[in-house]
């Protein structure tokens, strides 16, 4: 019997698309972690180029986390699904944290950014399947 593909919805920024997260427990973690690297993507934008004004960028970061810790609480079922959330869900925040660490002077920003998030979406794809 052939393997069907996962369907696909293009609601993600950009171009992106997405597998179907379906329904159920499963889909409501998949999409509000989902959600919370949308609101990530978006965000980000607005500092990609220094100089980072420090009270814009937390009250920016603030929405970011309000966003992962939602998603983390909703991927706290033991699902397998859950599970591959949450390890998108902890890249996504280490991510975060390396950005307010060089926007606060402590580091550098991360040049692999945009692959860590690519792999964050790709994670959550493979959790919707």
């Amino acid at each position: 019997m052939a393997r069907r593909s996962p369907a696909r919805s293009s609601t993600g920024p950009g171009s992106r698309s997405y597998v179907d997260a379906g329904k159920g427990e499963d889909a409501d973690c998949v999409i509000a972690a989902r959600q919370a690297a949308e609101v990530f993507t978006d965000e980000m934008r607005s500092f990609s180029r220094p100089p980072i004004d420090l009270d814009a960028w937390d009250r920016t970061y603030l929405r970011i986390e309000n966003r992962i810790v939602d998603a983390e609480d909703k991927c706290s079922c033991s699902r397998p699904a859950c599970f591959t959330a949450q390890g998108a869900l902890g890249s996504l925040r280490e991510l975060g944290d390396d950005f307010s660490a060089a926007a606060r002077g402590d580091g550098t920003p991360p040049i692999n950014g945009a692959s860590t998030l690519s792999r964050v979406y790709d994670t959550l794809d493979q959790a919707a399947t």
